[in-house]
């Protein structure tokens, strides 16, 4: 009985931190993701919507290429400040190497 109370707590602390840092590295995603779509030359959604296969594929390609990184920056994460500076660092790559 005593190691549930243990958990219960553990969970208690631990759930803001976690939802905390999800949140932020959510908004990383769909802010890199929402400049993916305007660095881009044609509308993908547009497209989407008219049966185009092959430009579902690239959009999901592209917010897989944008959703690692930052997944393994919120698993290696300490902090909001580490989630906020290597996530936005690895979506900076990721825009850079779909540029060039």
């Amino acid at each position: 009985m005593d190691i549930l109370l243990l958990v219960f707590q553990s969970v208690l602390k631990g759930l803001p931190f976690l939802i905390s840092h999800f949140l932020v590295t959510c908004f990383i995603f769909f802010l890199g993701l929402w400049v993916y779509l305007k660095i881009t030359p044609f509308d993908e959604f547009d497209l989407i919507k008219k049966g185009n296969v092959a430009a579902s594929i690239s959009l999901m390609g592209a917010s897989l290429g944008i959703a690692l990184p930052l997944a393994f920056c919120l698993s290696s994460s300490l902090n909001i400040i580490d989630i906020l500076i290597w996530g936005s660092i690895s979506v900076l790559i990721q825009l850079f190497c779909y540029k060039c």
